[in-house]
């Protein structure tokens, strides 16, 4: 009997001594190729479940599958990225520009489940996620969340650890992993000549690995982050249309507000953001743009942007586009506190609770108008990548996660941001 025939009788032997539910067993069947049909003809005995493993795969009309654990792996990539493919694109700018890239599948989310919530491991192993600090909330919740994906739909085991914005501790987590026996881990660690040394840790041990939104400094690594200059991109296009919307397509000043060490990745979103703006509104001269450096605080932000705009007193029509939420937030106190606030309009990402508070003032009571939000529900896909891998997988040089747009008109659309009474659940058959 070849692998994937039985993989198929294990599962049928499973849900026939009631260790898997009927649906998650046709999830799984899904993933592995076989058809509805095929696959509820196959309930009874395991004896029975054998023998008709070879038709039902005959059936669904699909090659073996190429996956080491009887995976059919083109599905799963299809469940995983956007119509399956990678691509290459010019305008991104950051680590491995130049290489292949595969964008996140949302698919039908957030009226159906995430399709690649449907991936489930053949086999029981541990993976990590260890995140950047325990004081900054939302990738806590991340890692929190991909602990219960894991155990809910991904069947795999889940360790999370904490870098504490240290460098020795994210070394320290990356070798713990790898004596717990992880076999793969999704890094978010902020320093990148440490994540040279977890690298070359990982190569020895024999561990797959993805860095996520701080890539390694010499090394080369599956990086997984937004395509920062597309994402600032839309944004600007939504900021040019309320212009022109609102003020006629009149602009005094384009102000943003970022942190220059954090390097020409993360500055991409505010010249993507130029450039969308740009496409709206036309040519905007070079000196009614400024970049103001600043660490991404709200009130190291307000202090930055408010120094600023005592050189620019006669401005009136102004719009943020930042590299953060708290970073357009700060602008927009410092705007209200010159009386400049009523003809603003801000916008940052990735929808962190200091930009999503602005928008839940409602329409019109806040200069923060719009950002560009990575929701909870999508921050365990580089599990779902990892289960990838460990199977055979290949994934891009750039794994790009996708955001979508939040303002005060669709607030009441996002779903909570806690991890509070959350069970996975995968998409139906």
């Amino acid at each position: 009997m070849d692998p994937r025939s039985q993989q198929i009788a294990r599962l049928v032997e499973r849900v026939s001594m009631g260790e898997m539910s009927r649906r998650d067993f046709l999830t799984r069947m899904a993933v592995l190729g076989v058809s509805l049909s095929a696959a509820s003809s196959l309930f009874g005995s395991t004896a029975a479940a054998q023998s008709a493993a070879p038709a039902a795969s005959g059936a669904a009309g699909s090659p073996l599958p190429a996956g080491t654990g009887g995976v059919d792996l083109e599905a799963w990539k299809k469940l995983l990225f956007v119509d399956g493919k990678y691509y290459e694109d010019a305008n991104y700018v950051g680590y491995n520009a130049g290489g292949t890239m595969g964008k996140m599948n949302l698919g039908d989310w957030p009226s159906e489940p995430l399709p690649w919530l449907a991936v489930r491991s053949p086999e029981m192993v541990t993976l990590g996620y260890t995140i950047f600090n325990s004081a900054w909330p939302l990738p806590v919740a991340y890692g929190e969340r991909s602990v219960l994906d894991g155990q809910g739909c991904f069947g795999v085991n889940v360790l999370t650890y904490e870098n504490e914005l240290d460098a020795a501790k994210g070394l320290q987590n990356a070798e713990l992993l790898v004596q717990q026996g992880a076999k793969f881990v999704n890094n978010l660690q902020t320093y990148p000549d440490v994540n040279d040394k977890i690298v070359d840790l990982y190569e020895q041990n024999g561990v797959k690995y993805t860095f996520y939104a701080v890539p390694p400094a010499t090394k080369k690594a599956p990086f997984i982050t937004l395509d920062d200059y597309a994402t600032g991109h839309q944004l600007g296009e939504w900021l040019g249309n309320y212009a022109k919307d609102n003020w006629g397509g009149q602009v005094d000043l384009i102000l943003s507000v970022g942190h220059e060490s954090a390097g020409d990745s993360v500055k991409a979103r505010i010249l993507g953001a130029w450039d969308g703006i740009e496409s709206v509104l036309g040519k905007i001269d070079d000196a009614k743009k400024a970049i103001v450096d600043s660490d991404e605080t709200v009130e190291v932000a307000r202090q930055a942007a408010a120094d600023f705009l005592t050189s620019r007193p006669d401005v009136k029509y102004i719009l943020v586009p930042s590299v953060s939420d708290p970073a357009s937030v700060g602008a927009v106190r410092a705007l209200e506190a010159a009386g400049l606030a009523e003809f603003a309009a801000a916008a940052g990402l990735p929808g962190t609770p200091e930009g999503i508070d602005e928008l839940k003032k409602g329409p019109g009571n806040s200069a923060f108008k719009v950002t560009a939000m990575t929701d909870i529900a999508t921050q365990s896909w580089p599990i779902a990548l990892g289960i990838f891998e460990l199977q055979g997988g290949v994934l891009p040089d750039v794994c790009v996660m996708q955001a979508r747009l939040i303002t005060a008109d669709n607030i009441d659309t996002v779903g909570s941001q806690s991890n509070d009474g959350y069970v996975c659940v995968a998409p139906s058959s």
